[in-house]
């Protein structure tokens, strides 16, 4: 983010405030991050930089929870993914194992 701090916040892209409140959130030292539809709204390159910075974080031991209905992301991405439905567990897969209907 170098170089935007003189710039207004309204004035920056979809994905540069994206990046802005993901740096903020990290720099409070947090462990555990809750992110709700984050490749939502960003072009390839945004989304091949976000993953590579949430590859990264796991990588150092912080704990990753996503919500998302992009179901090829989580399915490659994640190493455990739970479907809810009507607010309901309906299955849950680990990486690497079966599918568990619940």
């Amino acid at each position: 983010m170098a170089g935007l701090s003189e710039k207004n916040p309204q004035n920056l892209s979809f994905g540069q405030k994206k990046r802005v409140a993901l740096a903020g959130v990290l720099a409070m030292g947090t462990e555990i991050l809750v992110l709700d539809e984050p490749l939502a709204h960003l072009d390839p390159a945004g989304q091949r930089d976000l993953v590579s910075t949430l590859d990264q974080l796991s990588i150092t031991g912080k704990t990753i929870i996503v919500a998302s209905h992009n179901i090829d992301f989580v399915a490659e991405w994640a190493d455990r993914v739970i479907i809810i439905a009507a607010g309901r567990i309906i299955a849950d897969a680990i990486k690497g194992c079966s599918w568990i209907g619940i």
